[in-house]
């Protein structure tokens, strides 16, 4: 039992302790690990703060996939995990992010022109990580037209392979039963 009846303070101390604390990047991180670890958690207050670098310290943070539902201005504009107040609105009531209670902002909220800078960076890196959201640019019309001239051109060379294809079998045939009246019969 962890205390006796009427004493509620223990009189020895924890039985079990780990020797090393844990690291979460300890086999070698992870994108995601490397993410959250560089992530700097703003506009929230110091509890929700230290709550969030907990998630991260032990890997509990999980990042959202897609942006979430604010709760004053019910627009899908929460990019942030565990936030319900989007960045914008958080900045004017000055609210945290995360609870929604009016308390001190630990770190306040840096601009949108940093938040820019950041995704323009991780772009560069590897186009494949390329945001869903994002449009690609539209093509060039001289682009679309000559791609579109080069499919229309080999499906044309196909479609007239397949027709001569069809048409020397054909004959093949005609010839084939011209010499052997029984095939004629059987056909």
């Amino acid at each position: 039992m962890s205390s006796q009846k009427g004493n509620v303070s223990r009189s020895r101390g924890q039985k079990y302790q780990n020797t090393s604390a844990f690291k979460n990047n300890k086999y070698g991180a992870s994108v995601q690990v490397k993410k959250a670890n560089a992530k700097v958690h703003d506009g929230v207050c110091k509890h929700c703060k230290e709550v969030l670098e907990w998630k991260v310290k032990y890997s509990k943070y999980k990042p959202l996939t897609q942006p979430r539902k604010c709760v004053k201005c019910l627009q899908k504009s929460v990019k942030d995990a565990y936030h319900i107040i989007c960045k914008p609105c958080a900045l004017q009531l000055e609210l945290c992010a995360k609870c929604g209670k009016k308390e001190d902002i630990v770190i306040p909220v840096h601009t949108g022109k940093e938040e820019e800078e950041e995704e323009e960076e991780e772009g560069e890196g590897n186009s494949c990580e390329k945001k869903r959201g994002q449009r690609r640019p539209e093509p060039n019309t001289a682009t679309t037209l000559r791609t579109t001239t080069t499919t229309l051109t080999t499906m044309t060379t196909l479609a007239l392979a397949a027709i001569r294809t069809a048409l020397t079998a054909t004959q093949g045939l005609m010839v084939h039963r011209e010499r052997t009246p029984s095939l004629t019969l059987l056909l």
